[in-house]
């Protein structure tokens, strides 16, 4: 009996396991996320906050143009260049329902345009079009892609084309997503681009003038669920087969985040009957945990004791104390001061040779909150040390015992000692013997003398 009830406890706290949604452990916070993969991170001082499964591969889905931009963006000084149309760049999109921005063939419209056409309503034409002017063909474009992704340090991104439809082949992850925007959003123009709810297309030689509106519903107060007054855009993205996905930044009071959800759900988490799409909700409630709970506080104070190291050649110490050398500032959540945190030095001397003097550095440590480095501080000494010459050289002479070279030499005295013994001993027995020889035949003649008389 003790062991079902056991069992049944156990199925009932696995069973509530699998349906609760995942709670970002960073920083200790308890903000329910649903999408598989949510990463924030803090920009002002590269933080990174919230990071659930931000190195797993997943599809990359619409957030692709993000990178197709770039490297548009990279490659083109005059934006108001004119791009004429090719409708066989597109050819491959009829058919699929995948989203246009109307273009046409024999169009002939700028790169900002084409810009806008693809990175506000998400036109998928508008990408290949592109790919295609700038790579000579899109699989060269896409080889830009990759190269420039590894640039920028994206070593598990993958891209196999320009606007990033399911393909099971192309894959990135949120850190080097991360990258790509935040390299993306060095371009102002970039910037104006997809923190714009909407855009007037001029009239071309194929279209008459028209508006086209954002899918960053976050940018849009008609979605009151979705609408996020402090983002600064910047993309949507969807995969049938791994769900939603967005990649948004926001500001607030002098504080900058960037958020990435990747495999999202449509689900109903407000039971108000309607299914919502969680990628974008995860990143407003990252946002918004971060905006309400972190700050700025002084994690490390000058002088605060850290570690101690042992201390040679010095009568009046055996171990010595490192100390911050300066204040640090970090992002925690508020009321989380110097008391907080964790230090892990960087490359620590096993122990300090005398003299030294207070406030020497030693080395570097990180600042751990949360299992995350928050920063970094240079450890100094906390006092003086006068070396001991006596010390010194009882320590050299142990040290010149205990070498290798020492104790070849030894080794090389002693047979040298053995051999010169052995010689001696041997030269004796051979004098001796000599002796005693020459005593024979002293005796032996004197015999032959007196017998002749």
């Amino acid at each position: 009996m003790k062991k079902f009830i056991i069992f049944i406890c156990c199925a009932a706290l696995l069973t509530v396991s699998l349906i609760m949604p995942a709670s970002a452990t960073d920083y200790a916070t308890d903000v329910e996320l649903y999408s598989k993969i949510d990463l924030l991170i803090n920009t002002d001082s590269n933080t990174v906050i919230i990071d659930r499964n931000g190195d797993q591969t997943a599809d990359p889905s619409g957030l692709t143009k993000i990178m197709t931009a770039l490297v548009v963006l990279q490659n083109e000084k005059d934006l108001s260049r004119k791009i004429t149309v090719s409708g066989t760049s597109f050819e491959s999109l009829y058919g699929t329902g995948s989203i246009m921005s109307g273009l046409q063939d024999g169009e002939v419209i700028s790169v900002h345009d084409l810009l806008c056409c693809m990175l506000i309503p998400g036109g998928n034409d508008a990408a290949l079009v592109l790919a295609d002017t700038y790579g000579k063909g899109i699989p060269n474009f896409v080889s830009k892609m990759n190269a420039a992704a590894k640039k920028l340090g994206c070593s598990k991104t993958k891209f196999t084309d320009p606007h990033g439809l399911d393909d099971k082949n192309q894959k990135s992850t949120a850190k080097d997503l991360a990258k790509i925007a935040a390299a993306a959003m060095k371009y102002s123009v970039f910037e104006t681009i997809v923190k714009s709810l909407t855009y007037d297309v001029p009239q071309t030689n194929k279209n008459e003038a028209r508006t086209i509106v954002s899918t960053n519903y976050m940018l849009n107060y008609g979605f009151p669920d979705y609408y996020y007054s402090d983002c600064k855009g910047i993309k949507t993205g969807a995969s049938d087969a791994e769900g939603q996905s967005m990649i948004s930044y926001a500001s607030r009071n002098g504080y900058t985040y960037l958020a990435v959800s990747l495999g999202g759900p449509y689900k109903d988490t407000d039971s108000d009957g309607d299914t919502e799409n969680q990628a974008i909700l995860d990143v407003v409630r990252m946002f918004e945990w971060a905006f309400d709970n972190l700050s700025y506080e002084i994690v490390t104070k000058e002088s605060q004791f850290v570690t101690t190291i042992p201390v040679n050649y010095c009568w009046d110490m055996d171990n010595v104390r490192l100390v911050a050398k300066n204040e640090v500032l970090a992002l925690v959540p508020e009321g989380n001061g110097s008391e907080s945190v964790s230090f892990e030095p960087i490359d620590m001397p096993d122990a300090l040779n005398a003299p030294f003097k207070k406030g020497d550095t030693v080395c570097k440590a990180k600042i751990m909150f949360a299992d995350q480095q928050i920063g970094t501080v240079e450890l100094v000494v906390a006092e003086n040390a006068n070396m001991s010459m006596l010390l010194y050289l009882k320590a050299a002479f142990k040290r010149m015992t205990a070498s290798t070279v020492f104790k070849i030499l030894v080794i090389l005295v002693v047979l040298a000692a053995g051999a010169y013994i052995a010689l001696y001993i041997r030269a004796n027995r051979r004098r001796k013997k000599n002796r005693e020889l020459k005593m024979f035949k002293y005796s032996d003649l004197q015999n032959k003398t007196k017998n002749k008389k």
